[in-house]
């Protein structure tokens, strides 16, 4: 799916005169040394600042009035009043545009995602705009954002390339400047950038810290991978990246999103396959205020360890999500394989106001008569009954786990016709006990729960 969000100004831009603080339509470089750290344009006769740059360097696409894009360098910190398209980074340190052919004989054509890391960003409302922006992508690391109106994506590194991307089409992330020619020296008009993986430049690991957002739709904040150009690391793999530090007032689906769309998902990154695993990347501190739809939140699996140990799965803790959402599915990272393997993450010090997990029943007995215990689940909410065996049709096949012992294969309950079933239905709803007993003589154990207010 093509990155085509356009905001329109209500601001007119101003045609008499060309200053250098002075947008114009086209590209506008701004920061760096002999270059204004500002860009204005005018409401009737007053000037209006519209972009700061504090640091690094941006180059401002300014069309027929709106900001349709921005390309930032290297450690980037800026301010925008208004509304904007995306935020690229795609900017070299020289101030130039990145080139996919590095034939500058041709034009530069800004096709390469570059790991320039945005360490600040500050959307301001700005008459009937609120300071919305579309997406973030760079091939950095993302921090200090502070957005006044609505976000929809924020990407670090190669998350952008995952497959849960909704920018990701057919392998190519574009992003649109609106009508603007971005490469006049090439014949034809273009006016998207088109980022491939195999292209970028892309940092291993990096973040999403540190961010306030007021409205999120369907927001996407994916972090990088410990392995983004996919070598094969014969020292440690590098870990995945982090998210940590995110406040978010509200999130919602947008009309006409496709179901089960989270009105906001975190992944953080996996980390890299080595001479030991790198740990999988964390979720930490993540503040939601009000949320309506389903929310995600994926920390990173640990790399596998080579000559060493698995890397730990990264772990999801402070949570304090007080809203009312339809789903929360908050899952952590799994360990790396190695000598020993990683560890899981962990899910620690989560608060969920106004949702309660959904209990149940657990019991432990021998139903398979084979001397060992196997697990029965009772769920509360629906009375349905999981059974896991430790019957293992293959026993030299078992799991490893660290410290060289071994987990035996689970099989799901088998029905008369030796189907696998893994939900058991009930009989009753609302379960309050269940037993383990012979009841009918036969010498096999049998399964008795007892359903409140439903007489079974």
């Amino acid at each position: 799916m093509k990155s085509s969000l356009h905001f329109r100004s209500a601001i007119e831009p101003l045609e008499a005169r060309i200053a250098p603080a002075l947008l114009v339509n086209g590209a506008n470089l701004l920061g760096g040394a002999g270059n204004p750290n500002s860009g204005e344009t005018s409401v009737g006769e007053n000037a209006v600042t519209l972009v700061k740059v504090f640091s690094g360097q941006a180059l401002v696409w300014f069309d027929q009035g709106r900001i349709s894009s921005i390309s930032f360098g290297p450690n980037t910190n800026l301010e925008i009043h208004g509304d904007l398209g995306n935020l690229v980074g795609n900017l070299t340190a020289a101030g130039r545009l990145s080139d996919s052919d590095n034939n500058p004989a041709n034009g530069e054509d800004g096709s390469v995602l570059l790991a320039n890391n945005l360490t600040g960003l500050k959307t301001l409302p700005l008459d009937a705009e609120k300071g919305t922006l579309g997406s973030i992508i760079t091939g950095g690391s993302i921090g200090g954002l502070s957005i006044s109106g609505e976000i929809s994506g924020a990407y670090a590194g190669d998350g952008v390339f995952r497959t849960e991307s909704r920018l990701l089409s057919g392998g190519v992330v574009t992003s649109s400047v609106g009508t603007i020619d971005i490469n006049p020296v090439q014949s034809g008009t273009q006016t998207t950038f088109a980022f491939t993986k195999a292209a970028g430049q892309l940092a291993p690991g990096a973040s999403i810290k540190s961010a306030q957002i007021a409205r999120a739709a369907a927001l996407q904040l994916f972090a990088g991978s410990g392995n983004p150009a996919g070598v094969i690391f014969t020292t440690p793999g590098p870990a995945g990246g982090a998210i940590a530090n995110v406040s978010i007032d509200s999130a919602f689906v947008p009309s006409g999103s496709p179901l089960n769309t989270p009105s906001y998902a975190l992944i953080a990154g996996d980390g890299a396959n080595g001479k030991t695993g790198g740990a999988g990347g964390s979720i930490d501190h993540i503040v939601e205020k009000t949320s309506f739809g389903p929310v995600t939140l994926l920390a990173g699996d640990g790399g596998n360890g080579a000559a060493g140990a698995g890397g730990v799965g990264g772990s999801i803790t402070n949570l304090d999500l007080q809203s009312d959402s339809s789903r929360y599915s908050v899952t952590a990272g799994d360990g790396g394989n190695g000598a020993p393997a990683g560890d899981g993450g962990k899910l620690q010090n989560n608060n969920f106001v106004n949702r309660t997990p959904v209990s149940g029943i657990i019991l432990a007995a021998d139903f398979t008569g084979d001397g060992r215990d196997d697990i029965l689940v009772v769920d509360a909410g629906t009375g349905q009954m999981v059974l896991s065996t430790q019957d293992d049709p293959n026993p030299g096949n078992g799991i490893p786990e660290g410290g060289g012992s071994q987990f035996q294969q689970l099989v799901q309950h088998l029905n008369a016709s030796s189907q696998n079933v893994v939900l058991i239905d009930s009989v009753g709803a609302s379960p309050v006990d269940a037993a383990a007993a012979d009841v009918d003589g036969d010498g096999k154990l049998d399964i008795v729960v007892a359903y409140k207010n439903s007489g079974s």
